[in-house]
């Protein structure tokens, strides 16, 4: 680990102008990384190789001769000593002042170089967020802005051979173009992370991408995250007037406001007769925010995957959604945060806590994980009227494995915590959010190589006041159950089944006897599976086990424990997971009372719900084979008044939670 120096400060006259690194909390990175030799290719109008704000920071060819007129390198571009020009077809990469020049295309990417790297602390200008790095200018757009599709796919080959690490286009257009897509999914191959501004309509106050997409920010292949899009904030973390959103294409949100960075210097011309120039808006300026931060992470620990870098820069973002009502969702996981990014990059601990909270629940609350084949997200609905009240993406958007839930009060603060894990064919990790989708902490809670997925509960098992974490391993590792405390230390394990049985497990949690400690529940997870559903104590001894759906748990089974009868002991509920309808309460864990049934898909969801608050819970069920709407059961199987009409996927996984518990 690189040595930390503390309190670092930049000696850069204009630095106190740049309000933009304070809120991205990138001088707090700074005691970790200030930049380093990492290539970041900058596809736009041309770099301005002269300003002494980042002539010492420009990428040179090392396998090229200056002016020789030979290719050195044998890569079919002679003497490209610091890049090319697409437009021209030379290796002129500064900015031209061609007929039909504009003032902003004229010096558009010297603008975006400085921000990823003007050299920081140099006594003149500003600082870059890398005080060290190597632009690799490639000159794709004209001087007035506009540029061709096919000359950006060549630049995008010609980046990637040449070593860079991360590519920024602060450029957008309505055009799908197939061969860009295809450099771009090229690139995102082999490993570089590619950056793309989500695009302005000052007009309309930004365009929803998930309506009107723009490229490349929405260049993502099929059931794949190959573009990091960015959408632009202002100085107080709201949406910018300008820019675009949209669930699909943005990934993250950084400044794009009152900018100030370097600029073409040619004294001759007032509007460039100073190195830098602040007023830059747009998301033009805030998808190198991003690229610069990317950068500094890969000069704190260059061995970082292009998927470690995006989903880190995606889990440590500062929630706005509080703060953004109307665009929940839409800005991607939040404001990215520069010190906690470069901080998980080194395998350092992040303290990822609320901000920006939105006012505590009022009503009890339904929360939703999506079903396989989807994108995962996880959604929070208001119980009484069915309204979304708030929803995230916990894992990359090409994951199709379904999202695994629960909810409890973790840390006896009196406000809920939403527990988050993969289905099938996702990693062991387990997310811990708050109930505006605030991420809290996250651990493996199995093998970081397992794929199985994991099942979660939440419930107070050693009878200490605050709720633990409850785990099982999905399908094809052995039928392990952890438990952990509401931080992940581990509390204990046990094995449910014999250890050669690799149909997974399913948990659920609650107190059966009512002795103030939850008891743990076992169901097997998925189709191959032939064990009975059974119960263990609080200290993981084995009490029991339901045999009469021994002969159905063929197809896997879902459990659920809450009080539904009302003796204030907890209920088992059972349903088969992926085929019927029934669902059963064992009362008390005794013995099984009528079945009942939920017509309208094959397998059925459990969770519980106190929807009046009167201490007896409800049966919320959720379709498992079709999509439809939730539903509300007392415990005897009588449909339930009260909940509002709440449409989910078909498998979503779902927990509630109490008006009691957000008071």
């Amino acid at each position: 680990m690189p040595a930390r120096v503390f309190a670092l400060t930049p000696n850069d006259p204009d630095y106190s102008r740049q309000w933009y690194l304070d809120r991205m909390s990138v001088p707090a990175a700074w005691d970790y990384s200030q930049g380093g030799d990492i290539v970041v290719a900058v596809l736009d109008t041309g770099v301005d190789m002269n300003n002494p704000e980042l002539a010492n920071n420009i990428w040179t060819n090392p396998k090229e001769i200056a002016g020789d007129k030979i290719d050195n390198d044998g890569n079919g571009y002679v003497d490209d000593i610091h890049g090319w020009n697409f437009v021209e077809n030379d290796n002129d990469v500064g900015p031209h002042f061609n007929s039909g020049w504009t003032e902003a295309g004229v010096t558009h990417g010297t603008v975006i170089a400085g921000i990823i790297g003007a050299v920081g602390n140099n006594l003149s200008g500003i600082a870059g967020i890398n005080w060290r790095v190597k632009i690799m200018p490639l000159r794709i757009l004209d001087s007035s802005g506009e540029g061709d599709p096919a000359n950006a796919a060549r630049a995008i080959d010609y980046a990637v051979a040449n070593g860079a690490r991360v590519l920024n286009f602060s450029f957008v257009t309505d055009e799908h173009d197939v061969a860009l897509d295809e450099a771009i999914a090229r690139a995102a191959k082999a490993g570089v992370l590619v950056v793309s501004a989500a695009g302005n309509n000052k007009a309309d106050g930004g365009d929803d991408l998930d309506k009107t997409p723009m490229y490349p920010a929405c260049s993502d292949g099929p059931n794949t995250n190959y573009v990091l899009g960015v959408a632009a904030t202002d100085e107080n973390d709201l949406k910018a007037q300008f820019s675009d959103y949209g669930t699909g294409c943005v990934d993250l949100s950084a400044p794009g406001t009152n900018i100030i960075s370097t600029q073409v210097f040619n004294p001759s011309i007032m509007a460039f007769s100073s190195f830098t120039r602040s007023g830059w808006n747009g998301t033009s300026v805030a998808a190198p925010m991003a690229s610069g931060v990317a950068a500094l992470m890969l000069a704190a620990n260059p061995g970082l995957s292009r998927e470690s870098l995006m989903q880190i820069m995606i889990e440590t973002a500062d929630p706005i959604d509080a703060i953004n009502p109307l665009y929940r969702g839409e800005l991607g996981s939040g404001r990215i945060n520069a010190e906690r990014a470069v901080k998980m990059a080194l395998g350092l601990p992040v303290d990822i806590t609320a901000s920006a909270a939105a006012p505590a629940a009022k009503d009890p609350y339904v929360v939703v994980g999506t079903g396989p084949g989807i994108s995962p997200e996880v959604r929070v609905y208001s119980a009484a009227d069915g309204k979304l009240t708030a929803k995230f993406s916990p894992f990359a958007k090409a994951f199709r494995g379904g999202v695994r839930v629960a909810a409890a009060d973790l840390d006896n603060d009196g406000k809920t915590e939403i527990i988050v894990a993969a289905g099938p064919g996702g990693g062991p990790q387990v997310e811990v959010f708050d109930a505006n989708g605030v991420l809290k902490t996250s651990f493996l809670a199995y093998a970081a190589g397992f794929r199985g997925g994991v099942s979660v509960a939440a419930a107070d098992v050693n009878g200490d006041g605050r709720a633990e974490i409850i785990t099982g391993a999905g399908p094809g590792g052995g039928p392990q159950v952890r438990v952990f405390s509401g931080s992940g230390t581990v509390l204990g394990q046990f094995f449910a089944y014999d250890k050669t049985v690799s149909a997974g497990v399913n948990v659920a949690a609650g107190d059966l006897d009512g002795d103030g400690k939850a008891e743990i529940v076992t169901a097997p997870a998925a189709k191959g599976g032939s064990q009975p559903v059974k119960i263990f104590s609080s200290s993981f001894a084995y009490l029991g086990m339901i045999t009469f759906l021994a002969p159905a748990a063929t197809g896997g089974v879902n459990v659920a424990v809450a009080d539904v009868t009302g003796d204030r002991n907890g209920d088992v509920i059972i349903s088969r997971a992926s085929a019927g309808t029934a669902v059963t309460v064992i009362a008390s864990g005794i013995a099984p009372k009528p079945s009942f049934a939920v017509m309208g898909s094959s397998g059925v969801g459990l969770a519980a719900l106190d929807l009046a608050g009167a201490g007896r819970a409800d049966i919320l069920t959720s379709p498992g084979y079709l999509s439809g709407k939730l539903r509300l059961f007392d415990g005897t199987g009588k449909p339930a008044a009260g909940l509002g009409s709440i449409a989910v996927p078909a498998g979503s996984a779902i927990a509630g939670f109490a008006v009691s518990a957000n008071k």
